[in-house]
């Protein structure tokens, strides 16, 4: 497993841990780091960080690989699900990897592309407009519109815009680091934001979902999900797999959907082409993501879909995450859900967990760091 100083790779080691017949490896470029310190971490290696050094990083990765002769490469993000794709060919030979082959991959990561095949196929998607339509039709279109990279992760390069001024002051801006972004109306808030989490075989059959429902983020105007809980919304179930499956997809994914307040429609935002940041609540509810991966990239024969059947269960990411909402967001004390109530019944929470308490220690720790190093916060706190 590597991504880990990611908080999903922490959830999964945990889901696999407590099961028999796993030596589970942890690989990370940051040496400090929650997972790492997990009882269920059999081993812990270091590479160098692919963002600054990718061949050196595979390098890394294929001699680990070809010393401890690990069954199974399981990445978490979104950057290291693509930089593991970008090299299948050198590391299949050493590992099963399962994820698709890369044209499949790069249409599940471009959303200009996702939103093409789900429009073909009858997905509702939000109305999309290119720049010169924008310029043409200014005084017609309804603003807001919403801004957002083609390729890109945790809501970076999004951008909300009132007015024609401010849409060419930031589209311009986000071109310079994310060319040709895509430029859609924005889903008014109070229809719910959800998602689908899904794994599917090597043959695109859907080995098992889970629906969930966005309750709060960090940033507050659009970000990670920091508290959220498992819904019964079997049309989210059926787009998002039908669109998996039209694309020829194979390994986890996370398809997020926006509901329309005005039709009650959900319609597509775009497809997480990796494992979900919610994976907790997943585990928590029995659908154990990683050990179906594992299986599946080992061979397993596919019989049915393991649906989700437990809702209304809850998962709380409260440090850093729930916590910094708490603190930005104007309406902390009008929230259907508190913040602190930690021990409310069918509810897990990201890191903390009581039976393997050193990863929560070590990711206070962290945050705690954090506040001494204001740029690596300053993301989260000021829109981009």
């Amino acid at each position: 497993m590597i991504d880990g100083h990611d908080r999903r790779a922490l959830a999964c080691i945990r889901s696999l841990g407590r099961e028999d017949g796993y030596e589970i490896h942890v690989g990370s470029s940051r040496k400090i780091n929650s997972t790492r310190y997990s009882k269920y971490c059999s081993q812990f290696f270091t590479y160098s960080d692919p963002e600054k050094n990718l061949d050196k990083f595979v390098e890394d990765l294929l001699a680990y690989l070809s010393d401890n002769k690990i069954d199974v490469l399981i990445p978490m993000g979104e950057n290291m699900a693509f930089f593991i794709n970008s090299n299948l060919d050198k590391l299949q030979g050493y590992v099963k990897i399962l994820q698709p082959r890369g044209e499949i991959f790069n249409i599940g990561r471009d959303k200009e592309k996702t939103l093409g095949v789900a429009a073909r196929i009858g997905i509702p998607i939000p109305q999309s407009y290119t720049y010169q339509q924008v310029a043409a039709q200014a005084e017609s279109i309804r603003f807001p519109l919403l801004i957002k990279p083609r390729v890109s992760s945790a809501s970076m390069g999004m951008a909300i815009v009132g007015d024609f001024q401010d849409f060419v002051f930031q589209y311009n801006k986000i071109s310079l680091k994310y060319p040709d972004p895509v430029i859609q109306e924005l889903i008014p808030s109070g229809g719910g934001h959800y998602q689908l989490n899904a794994v599917l075989d090597r043959d695109s059959n859907v080995v098992c979902t889970v629906v969930k429902n966005k309750l709060r983020e960090f940033p507050i105007y659009g970000g990670p999900s920091t508290f959220f809980r498992t819904v019964n919304y079997p049309l989210i179930e059926q787009y998002g797999t039908k669109l998996l499956q039209e694309i020829g997809w194979v390994g986890p994914a996370e398809v997020e959907f926006m509901v329309d307040p005005v039709t009650n429609v959900p319609k597509l935002m775009e497809i997480n082409p990796r494992m979900s940041a919610t994976i907790a609540l997943s585990c928590y509810v029995g659908v154990n993501f990683p050990k179906y991966i594992t299986q599946f990239a080992l061979g397993a024969k596919f019989v049915q879909t393991h649906k989700n059947d437990k809702f209304n269960y809850f998962c709380q990411w409260f440090i850093p995450g729930d916590f910094l909402n708490f603190i930005y967001n104007p309406n902390r004390f009008s929230q259907k859900y508190g913040y602190f109530g930690f021990f409310r019944k069918n509810l897990t929470h990201m890191t903390f967990d009581k039976n393997d308490l050193k990863p929560f220690f070590v990711n206070l720790y962290i945050m705690v760091s954090s506040f001494f190093s204001p740029e690596k916060i300053l993301r989260y706190i000021k829109r981009k």
